[in-house]
């Protein structure tokens, strides 16, 4: 572990503390870990099977075809999503945080206390809901429970501790990116709210395309503005988006793209989407996962997304 991951997850450790759409999200997510699985114990049988010289490559990203004469049999593994998003506190979309979940799971595994908040996933929301919403004390109550998440509802503390009648709530998923079962971490996989709705022409399944439109229905109320943006990596470069000073209605954002370097690039890269809510004379600071915000009422929503971001060259597009 680098001393650069160690003061992470010592600040990992310090930090105070419709969903229908996010469910099925993660319900996808789960099966396509499960497929995953599934061709990578095909490949293992097919090359214990296989007898002589033969050379079994990994197809994902050279359209499936083997080394032409004169080519190296040494191909380099593409960058691949993980098999479960995740968005809180690392994120899927930063590729450095794949090596410091790592470092947080071995972190539980040899007992250490700053991190023991990780195997409860009621924590994990409320260190959520007190770092990225500044909510002390919020009401939190388990709605469901997936095949390894959990579907949590939230709402703030009522002003001056009085009794509310009727008070909105943020939708929140959580699953374990990693290690399943009692040992393994938990992470936030999204947060909705439903006066700030997201839609896109493929129901955000399977990718969003590069240069297309995400829609934004949004409900706020008097002296509201919302701030949405879209980050995504591909493994190599990041790419990310922002529209400022939405007003309630319809808006859009132009889904960002990047260049694939090289093979060792993912076409589709992991992403986020976020949109919230602020005081409409206060300044936004961009990114909420990365730098707080002064967020209000109808607060926040963000989705893991997968985004199909990798496109030609200029000077290589077709005529």
């Amino acid at each position: 572990m680098t001393d650069e991951l160690k003061s992470r997850l010592e600040r990992l450790g310090e930090r105070a503390p419709e969903s229908t759409d996010a469910v099925e999200r993660l319900r996808r997510a789960r099966d396509r870990r499960n497929r995953r699985r599934a061709r990578s114990a095909l490949v293992v049988g097919l090359s214990v099977a296989i007898a002589g010289g033969l050379v079994i490559v990994n197809t994902i990203g050279d359209g499936g075809r083997g080394p032409t004469p004169g080519e190296s049999p040494t191909v380099a593994a593409a960058w691949e999503l993980p098999a479960t998003p995740y968005l809180w506190p690392e994120n899927w979309a930063r590729p450095g945080d794949r090596e410091l979940l790592a470092s947080v799971q071995d972190a539980v595994d040899a007992g250490t206390p700053a991190v023991e908040w990780r195997l409860d996933p009621e924590q994990v929301v409320r260190r959520f809901l007190a770092t990225v919403l500044a909510w002390d004390d919020p009401r939190v109550d388990e709605i469901d429970a997936l095949a390894g998440g959990r579907v949590f509802v939230a709402a703030p503390p009522c002003p001056g501790n009085a009794a509310c009648e009727r008070q909105p709530s943020l939708s929140l998923v959580v699953d374990q990116p990693g290690e399943g079962g009692d040992g393994g971490v938990w992470s936030v996989v999204s947060a909705t709210s439903e006066d700030l709705q997201t839609r896109s022409p493929l129901g955000m399944s399977p990718a969003l395309l590069a240069g297309s439109q995400v829609g934004f229905e949004l409900a706020l109320p008097e002296g509201r503005s919302a701030h949405a943006g879209l980050v995504a990596s591909n493994g190599c470069r990041e790419a990310s988006g922002f529209a400022l000073a939405l007003e309630s209605g319809t808006s859009t954002l132009t889904v960002p793209a990047v260049e694939v370097e090289d093979p060792s690039c993912g076409e589709v890269g992991a992403g986020y989407l976020f949109v919230y809510a602020m005081d409409d004379t206060t300044v936004p600071t961009g990114d909420p996962l990365l730098e707080a915000a002064a967020i209000e009422h109808p607060w926040l929503t963000m989705l893991p997304v997968e985004v199909q971001m990798g496109v030609e060259p200029a000077d290589q597009a077709p005529a």
